[in-house]
């Protein structure tokens, strides 16, 4: 009876599997249609948007191409102002050289004559200060020697005043005290 069930089981098996496998293959070419279908569908889809794209890009590639031009140009303005205002800072920054060099070689004329006269006036001024120092030392000699000498004189004419002047107040005090009966 195990062989004979077993042989059963193996063919209720087999039919079981070719009904599910006849089963399985009738899904699968569904959806293979259904594949199919939607594979066509997606493919006219994407005609479709391929054609709405081509639509909207060509109205937009005109209008970069329009925009591009426009920058273009105004590219080009702007890269000859920056090229003229580029030449002209470059002659500003060369007038101004210049001029600074101008001014800093007068400049250096000025004080280089500056310093020539001031060497110059600060000789003229040594050699004055030279002679008035000489001239005040020889003023000074001459004023001491003066002095001295008035000094000498004064001495000697001193003595002989400071006794006439005490014999006039001798005399006055005697002549005061005979008046007043003292004497």
């Amino acid at each position: 009876k195990t062989d004979y069930e077993l042989k059963r089981l193996d063919e209720e098996l087999k039919t079981l599997l070719e009904a599910k496998h006849t089963e399985a293959m009738g899904r699968i070419e569904k959806l293979e249609r259904r594949a199919t279908e939607v594979e066509n569908a997606l493919a006219a889809e994407i005609e479709e948007r391929k054609r709405h794209t081509d639509s909207v890009l060509g109205m937009l590639q005109r209008q970069v191409e329009e925009i591009s031009k426009s920058v273009e140009t105004e590219t080009a303005i702007r890269r000859s102002n920056h090229d003229m205002l580029n030449k002209k800072l470059a002659d500003s920054v060369e007038a101004v050289t210049k001029e600074l060099d101008e001014e800093k070689f007068s400049r250096d004329v000025l004080c280089t004559t500056v310093k020539q006269q001031m060497t110059s006036n600060h000789e003229e001024v040594s050699k004055r200060q030279l002679r008035m120092q000489r001239w005040t030392k020889d003023l000074v000699d001459s004023l001491r020697k003066a002095i001295e000498v008035e000094e000498g004189m004064r001495s000697a004419s001193q003595g002989s005043i400071i006794e006439s002047i005490s014999a006039f107040l001798r005399r006055f005090e005697e002549d005061i005290k005979g008046e007043a009966g003292m004497v």
